[in-house]
């Protein structure tokens, strides 16, 4: 983990701490931009703290889980359940019911358990405080021994609420940031990799130069990595003797587009035609924002296009602010210079041929849309 050596270190002790004394345990946030490092930190923190319990005679296991796949608190139970009882049948049971075979299962085993929950503000303020009210809750009723909590944020706040239906309003907390990477440290990170994984004078200085600063613009590792991989790949088919800045930047505009939709195969119907709707508005018009009844308008004719009912205003509204929260719309009120006030929607990062090419492949694999 270079340059995320401090972060590893504070996780680890925070959780070796919760590994020899479960019932002393805090939840722990580490909070940062996307490709930062928390998930590998968080998992590979997890690994170190198990296996430093296993030397000490303690039983100590963890479970990752993705909220943005999760999406629910009965999703995300059910993902804890899979690592404790991968052969249980869990499907249909109601949330309690899992929550009671996690507990029995742990309690037979004597084990204490780190749960990773990534991703956790994609669930929003509310659902969020009630997934970590509820699994802090659950030893209570079911177990002895808490749960060692580690929520992962892109940003925000866990402790949101009041202090009666969130404990972490007053709870102590233990807090770690990730903040973005910048072009030195991104090109650490990917010498490191390319070393790895190339042969000696493949990857030229100049190259490497060009993808970390790149990628320094959203200070993001898994970018850089993406850019790199990509590059490899397009110099592999050419039979080239090395990737080239050329490779690099022919595949730069297609990747920058793709990494910001990522989360293309989790979201739901509407969620990914409100998208699309915003994304044909900013090719069409190149404005650099739209208003939200404009959206609304344009969703609506997609979803006539498509011979699907298009969803009421309240609704609609929560998918925006479901994509806002993942970081694929961003919402802003209008200011001045604009009659009334409304909500206008634009696209962080990049727009353009690329990301709706992206959009139409997933409307097409949801066959919403004619192959």
């Amino acid at each position: 983990m270079p340059h995320r050596e401090d972060q590893l270190r504070q996780t680890v002790h925070f959780l070796q701490r919760y590994a020899l004394d479960p019932k002393r345990s805090r939840p722990l946030v580490l909070s940062g931009p996307s490709g930062t490092g928390k998930s590998s930190t968080a998992r590979l923190a997890s690994l170190i703290a198990s296996q430093h319990a296993k030397k000490n005679r303690v039983n100590c296991g963890f479970a990752a889980i993705n909220c943005q796949k999760a999406r629910t608190l009965n999703g995300i139970l059910t993902g804890i359940a899979n690592f404790v009882h991968p052969f249980g049948i869990t499907t249909g049971l109601p949330t309690d019911h899992i929550a009671k075979l996690i507990g029995e299962k742990l309690s037979e085993a004597s084990v204490s358990f780190i749960i990773v929950l990534d991703e956790l503000d994609f669930l929003g303020e509310a659902a969020r405080a009630a997934v970590v009210k509820y699994l802090m809750d659950v030893p209570l009723n079911y177990r002895s021994t808490p749960f060692g909590l580690v929520c992962i944020l892109r940003e925000g706040d866990i402790r949101v609420g009041s202090a009666r239906t969130n404990p972490l309003k007053t709870a102590p907390t233990g807090s770690i940031k990730f903040p973005p990477y910048n072009t030195n440290e991104l090109r650490d990170i990917l010498l490191e990799r390319a070393e790895q994984a190339f042969l000696p004078g493949v990857l030229p200085k100049q190259t490497l130069d060009l993808i970390a600063e790149n990628a320094a613009g959203e200070g993001s590792a898994r970018l850089g990595l993406e850019l790199l991989w990509r590059s490899a790949k397009l110099a592999e088919q050419e039979r080239a003797r090395e990737i080239s800045t050329g490779h690099a930047q022919r595949v730069m505009h297609y990747t920058l587009a793709t990494t910001s939709l990522e989360a293309l195969p989790n979201l739901g119907d509407h969620e990914l035609i409100i998208l699309y709707a915003a994304h044909s508005l900013f090719k069409a018009q190149a404005p650099a924002s739209v208003s939200i009844g404009k959206l609304e308008k344009e969703y609506g004719r997609v979803c006539a296009k498509f011979g699907l009912g298009a969803r009421k205003h309240t609704q609609v509204w929560g998918y925006v602010r479901s994509l806002g929260t993942m970081g694929l719309l961003r919402t802003q009120m209008s200011g001045k210079g604009q009659r009334g006030k409304t909500t206008n929607i634009s696209a962080p990062g990049l727009r353009g041929e690329a990301v709706l090419a992206e959009l139409e492949k997933a409307l097409k694999r949801r066959r919403l849309v004619k192959v």
